[in-house]
């Protein structure tokens, strides 16, 4: 028959905090490989799976206040201020400038390169604190 000491609240708090830290090093580590295995389902299953999102992150971009005054008029009988042209000009500017750094840019590919980087980053944090907290865990019970 083993006898325990009886717990005190130093014991009692340590214990609690390394449940608590070893809960969250394992859910870190879950997030951040389902992360990873969602990556990899749409990377190279469902390859189809982010086109919409895609083609959404192509989509030019015009200055809010003109489309009220554009609509489907042709540009050259619209009645522009003289601010408002040197607006329209710019976005025009802005929208070529805008095709040409977008040529070699993938978007699809910038985002997946983007949500891997996080979900490594989370595998590489969670997996050693939940690691880490549980071999104490195991020590202090033996």
């Amino acid at each position: 028959m083993t006898t325990q000491k009886p717990m005190t609240k130093h014991s009692l708090i340590r214990k609690i905090y390394l449940y608590v830290a070893t809960l969250i090093g394992l859910s870190v580590f879950l997030i951040g490989a389902g992360n990873l295995i969602d990556l990899g389902l749409k990377t190279y299953i469902f390859t189809q799976a982010e086109q919409e999102d895609a083609y959404y992150l192509k989509r030019p971009m015009v200055e809010e206040s003109l489309y009220s005054k554009i609509g489907n008029e042709d540009i050259q009988k619209l009645e522009l201020t003289e601010s408002e042209q040197k607006l329209l000009k710019q976005s025009l500017q802005d929208y070529d400038q805008w095709v040409q750094d977008g040529k070699n840019l993938d978007p699809l590919k910038s985002t997946h390169q983007r949500r891997a980087a996080n979900g490594i980053a989370m595998v590489l944090i969670g997996l050693p604190m939940y690691l880490a907290h549980l071999m104490i865990i195991r020590k202090e019970k033996q």
